[in-house]
């Protein structure tokens, strides 16, 4: 359970998609977007995380002919910021730097309001409640985690925080350090995790993770849902993963 360097050379090509974690209902992608972009079709929806560089999000609901590049939505995101593209939406990412490197999840997003968030900002605010919720469907669930330095409380991910089985955590900013073992104490990993490092926690493992320096990380934590949940979307659920 080695973790997976998202910002290391030649991880993947340029333009290209690599599925890193599948899990019902969702899948997991690492890409390196060119800065020409690749317009792909409707049918399953997207959320989209900027690990490094800038990029562009555009989106359109149908092509119109000569007109098809015209974007509804046209977004730039800088690194560590968030944003969601609905089930029916044509979308484009395009990189604005050399360094990009976006994560994507394929999963089931209904059509709401467009909105971009600055996760690494947002972490630093996130002291009294250190867990945000950014998005959930019935099968995924994708949140937050802010840990402080500065407070005895918040600087360690609490130890009997449960996560489900097949999670993933992502650092977004700041370097954790610790440990994950198992649920006899065996150690799976121990070392650093810096920021770009996503590592797989599988079922009964326990973990002792915190800052390692005198910045706020930032944490992103993608969980499978192990029970569906009727969340009263009128829009239903779209099973489809592309890959």
């Amino acid at each position: 359970m080695a973790p997976l360097q998202l910002l290391r050379e030649g991880l993947c090509a340029s333009g290209e998609q690599v599925r890193i974690l599948q899990r019902a209902g969702f899948a997991v992608k690492i890409c390196q977007p060119h800065s020409e972009g690749r317009w792909l079709p409707p049918g399953q929806g997207q959320l989209i995380i900027n690990i490094s560089g800038r990029i562009r999000v555009q989106q359109r609901t149908a092509p119109t002919g000569a007109e098809a590049l015209t974007a509804e939505r046209d977004q730039q995101l800088g690194a560590g910021e968030f944003t969601k593209v609905p089930n029916d939406a044509h979308w484009c990412v395009r990189a604005e730097t050399e360094a990009a490197r976006v994560l994507i999840i394929s999963t089931s997003v209904a059509r709401t309001a467009a909105e971009q968030v600055r996760l690494t900002v947002l972490a630093r605010t996130m002291r009294l409640r250190p867990q945000r919720q950014l998005f959930a469907n019935q099968k995924l669930t994708v949140s937050l985690r802010a840990l402080h330095p500065l407070l005895p409380l918040r600087r360690t991910l609490p130890s009997k925080l449960q996560f489900n089985a097949g999670s993933a955590l992502l650092v977004l900013s700041g370097t954790l350090r610790g440990q994950v073992s198992s649920g006899d104490g065996q150690s799976k990993w121990q070392g650093e995790l810096r920021t770009g490092s996503l590592i797989e926690l599988p079922c009964d493992t326990r973990h002792q993770l915190g800052t390692a320096d005198r910045a706020t990380a930032a944490v992103l934590v993608i969980e499978p849902r192990l029970v569906p949940i009727d969340d009263g979307n009128d829009v239903p659920f779209s099973p489809f993963v592309d890959g």
